[in-house]
């Protein structure tokens, strides 16, 4: 049959209905991926302005940011001299030695021992052989406490001392035997073995 012998409702008929299949191949080829990226486009462009106000809050807080990094710095530093990274025997020994001449102790002996982990810092021991007076004692340790290095003094343990012929501390009736522990900050890599060789000081030190 003739597109000729067509009747005119048909020949319309036939063009409106590839007409329609036109449409929807242009519609699902064309229309369909090109609104399907343009969702894309707007959840991208959405995900930006979330990231963008997100940064602007985080600009808006960055000089409190930067407050915050101070004082831990500061905290950190301040931690250093409490507990510092090196122990320096010489160091202890003034201090020792400044509080007992200032609180009329006589220090005899002092043997430092190896150092002890304790997890993220270690323990310096320092065995010490006195003399002195109970309110000698009480002032030095008052001394000790008092210090910004920590300094701890345990397994005390005080004796009447013995006078020989000739003794110049007439007015120290005690010897006292003590430890006194200051302690060193350990860096990661010196946490797991190996530390306790550090620090150690040979010998004993008298006075």
């Amino acid at each position: 049959m003739n597109w000729e012998d067509l009747s005119f409702p048909a020949q319309v008929g036939i063009i409106a209905g590839v007409a329609v299949v036109i449409i929807v191949i242009f519609y699902f080829l064309y229309v369909q991926s090109t609104q399907d990226q343009i969702e894309a486009e707007k959840r991208q462009i959405t995900k930006l302005n979330e990231d963008i106000e997100e940064g602007k809050k985080v600009a808006a807080r960055l000089n409190e940011f930067k407050q915050e990094v101070k004082k831990l710095q500061d905290r950190f530093e301040l931690f250093k001299e409490i507990i510092p990274e090196n122990i320096e025997y010489d160091v202890i020994l003034k201090y020792l030695n400044t509080i007992a001449s200032e609180t009329a102790i006589v220090i005899r002996t002092m043997n430092p021992q190896k150092l002890i982990p304790v997890g993220f810092y270690a323990e310096y021991p320092i065995r010490m052989k006195m003399i002195g007076s109970y309110h000698n004692l009480i002032n030095f340790y008052l001394k000790i406490k008092n210090l910004k290095r920590i300094i701890n003094v345990t397994n005390m343990t005080l004796e009447r001392r013995s006078f020989n012929r000739g003794d110049q501390d007439l007015d120290k009736p005690i010897s006292i035997d003590c430890t006194a522990s200051t302690f060193l900050f350990l860096a990661p890599d010196k946490r797991k073995g190996g530390a306790g060789a550090r620090g150690r000081v040979g010998g004993a030190q008298k006075r």
